[in-house]
C-alpha cells in the first residue's frame, strides 16, 4: 500500500496540471486563441505541405487558416483524451475496480467538459457550445478506454501461466 503513495501523488498532480492547462487555454480571448491555432497550423503546413516555404505570405496564411478549425477541435479532443486517461489512472491507483474507473472517469471528464464550456461563456469572444462538450467528452471516453485496454492487456500478460512442459 505504501509503495503506491508516490504514483498516486504523481498522477493526481498530472491531473491537476492538465485541468489547469485546459482552464488557461480556455481563458484566452478568441483572437488570442485563434492566433495560437493559426500559428500551429502554419507550423504544420511547413512540415507537411511540399513547397510551403516558397509560397507568398498570403497563401501561407490561407493554408494555415483552412486547417484552423480542425486544429482547434483536435486540441479540444486531445486535451480531454489526456484528462480521461489521467482520471482513469487516478481511480485505478486507488484500487477502484476497472469498470468503475471507466464510469468515474467518464463522469469526471463530463463534468470537466461542462465546466470548461460554462467558463468560456465569460471569456471575450468565446462561447460555450454543446458540440464542444460532446467533442471533449469523446476525448475523455477515448482516453479512459485506451488506458482501460492497456490495463486489461497488461493484467492478461502478467497473469498468464506459462505453458506446461510436454512429457
Amino acid at each position: 500500500m505504501k509503495k503506491r503513495i508516490i504514483p498516486r501523488a504523481v498522477f493526481i498532480a498530472l491531473t491537476a496540471l492538465i485541468l489547469v492547462f485546459i482552464f488557461i487555454m480556455s481563458s484566452k480571448p478568441a483572437d488570442e486563441s485563434d492566433e495560437l491555432s493559426i500559428t500551429f497550423g502554419y507550423r504544420l503546413c511547413e512540415l507537411f505541405k511540399p513547397g510551403f516555404k516558397g509560397l507568398p505570405e498570403s497563401e501561407k496564411t490561407s493554408y494555415a487558416s483552412q486547417i484552423n478549425h480542425f486544429i482547434r477541435k483536435a486540441a479540444h479532443f486531445t486535451e480531454f483524451a489526456v484528462l480521461g486517461a489521467l482520471f482513469f489512472t487516478d481511480f485505478y491507483l486507488f484500487d477502484v475496480r476497472r469498470t468503475r474507473c471507466v464510469i468515474f472517469g467518464f463522469l469526471s471528464g463530463a463534468a470537466a467538459a461542462v465546466f470548461d464550456e460554462i467558463h468560456q461563456i465569460f471569456v471575450p469572444g468565446r462561447a460555450g457550445m454543446i458540440t464542444d462538450v460532446l467533442l471533449d467528452f469523446a476525448g475523455v471516453v477515448t482516453g479512459c478506454l485506451l488506458v482501460f485496454a492497456v490495463t486489461l492487456c497488461f493484467t492478461a500478460a502478467v497473469t498468464r501461466r506459462p505453458p506446461k512442459a510436454v512429457q
